[in-house]
């Protein structure tokens, strides 16, 4: 892949702008999701930001810094600026140091688009920028949950990637000390797989023992 714009770190500029797959469902996956709990959140690969703009929207408590390669970083920040939203945009690659100390870093569509060396690295900064506080919110479907065999067939031959199953996110996980914490089922047969770090306490203290909302659980 050599310096193509992929290898340098953002998936989706290779898809329409509004592939999630379906900008319909950017609410659905909004609402089927416990967002503010969070102060700080970080869209690792995030696009023209319309997942991230939905979200601040939603909880406008919550502050939003995304992450993408240069051109895309433009149409974002046109996106944010649409919606009357102070967001924080970085161009940078998700293979490069990431924006550190925040809350959440979120990955919606980004490990099923590549194997698991170049997966790894991406966690390994997502977990490097994390730290011993952040959690990692991976967004995309799951084989054998919520992935289906055309889905799974679609990431091996166009990107060279592939749908995973939970016992595979978990070992890929865990070699960069993380644990997964709770699935959540999302629309278009996607699941929210949320990490922290081994040991970790809870963000927010009266989030500590908070039960599985409508849709989540424990993995």
């Amino acid at each position: 892949m050599g310096g193509s714009r992929r290898e340098r770190g953002s998936s989706r500029i290779l898809r329409p702008p509004d592939d999630f797959p379906h900008r319909e469902q950017i609410p659905q996956l909004v609402a089927g999701y416990d967002w503010a709990r969070f102060s700080t959140i970080v869209d690792v690969g995030g696009g023209r930001g319309d997942i991230l703009a939905a979200i601040l929207t939603a909880n406008p408590g919550l502050r939003g810094h995304l992450l993408d390669l240069a051109p895309t970083a433009a149409d974002a920040r046109r996106t944010f600026a649409a919606h009357a939203l102070d967001a924080q945009v970085t161009a940078g690659s998700f293979f490069d140091p990431l924006p550190p100390s925040a809350d959440a870093y979120l990955l919606v569509d980004i490990l099923h688009d590549w194997d698991d060396t170049h997966a790894h690295r991406i966690l390994e900064r997502c977990a490097e920028a994390a730290g011993s506080t952040g959690r990692i919110l991976v967004v995309e479907p799951v084989a054998g949950h919520q992935a289906d065999t055309a889905s799974a067939l679609a990431m091996l031959t166009i990107f060279g990637g592939r749908e995973r199953r939970l016992d595979e996110f978990r070992t890929l996980a865990s070699a960069h000390g993380l644990r997964l914490d709770a699935v959540t089922d999302l629309p278009s047969q996607r699941c929210l797989l949320e990490f922290h770090q081994e040991g970790a306490r809870a963000i927010v203290a009266h989030h500590h023992d908070r039960q599985p909302s409508k849709g989540e659980s424990n993995p």
